[in-house]
């Protein structure tokens, strides 16, 4: 997937696929925290349920958009281009670990 947006675009980033290491779907147990390695390039506002968040082009820049949840971390890299504003939708699947037995 091209990860280029123009200046001014927003982008809908969701957690779409949640996972144990078997591939099962799995709950997310833990806050959900996003961040920007550069929020003056891209800034980013969570959704309510933090399941998404909305990024905004602020200037052009390549950042690292970093969604983190029950331990697992999962990175994408964004570049901000020129270009005429427009939307876009990221999607990101989490694998959560596998559970101890007990």
């Amino acid at each position: 997937m091209d990860n280029n947006f123009a200046v001014g675009s927003a982008l809908l980033i969701q957690i779409m696929n949640v996972v144990d290491a078997g591939g099962n779907p799995a709950q997310l147990t833990q806050p959900i925290a996003w961040s920007t390695s550069d929020s003056t390039i891209l800034n980013l506002t969570p959704a309510a349920d933090s399941m998404s968040a909305i990024g905004t082009a602020q200037k052009t820049g390549t950042v690292t958009v970093t969604v983190t949840a029950n331990g697992i971390t999962e990175s994408t890299s964004v570049d901000v281009i020129c270009g005429a504003p427009v939307s876009f939708q990221l999607a990101v699947s989490l694998v959560t670990p596998p559970t101890p037995a007990s």
